[in-house]
């Protein structure tokens, strides 16, 4: 079906930032507790959501487009923010 997800690959890092007082400070990820390792329904309902992103994204410019962004999860909801877009190029 058009809508169905399909997971090509994850992004693989040992270390991430956290968020505290202070200011961000780096920690090992267990990627057993993380949602995008472990929750399949979790990964696919952010993929369509992504992909929502960027569809509306490549339809405003009307052609594909290499984008770059941000997930955060806040206890207030999801927040996507694109950081860059910028246009497919291919080279012959």
């Amino acid at each position: 079906s058009p809508h169905k997800v399909k997971i090509l690959s994850l992004a693989s890092f040992s270390f991430g930032l956290e968020d505290v007082a202070g200011g961000p400070v780096p920690m090992r990820i267990d990627y057993s507790r993380e949602h995008l390792s472990s929750d399949q329904a979790f990964l696919e309902q952010l993929a369509r959501e992504l992909a929502s992103v960027a569809s509306t994204v490549e339809g405003c410019y009307g052609t594909p487009m290499d984008m770059e962004g941000v997930v955060l999860e806040k206890s207030t909801g999801r927040e996507i923010h694109l950081v860059q877009a910028r246009p497919i190029v291919e080279h012959f």
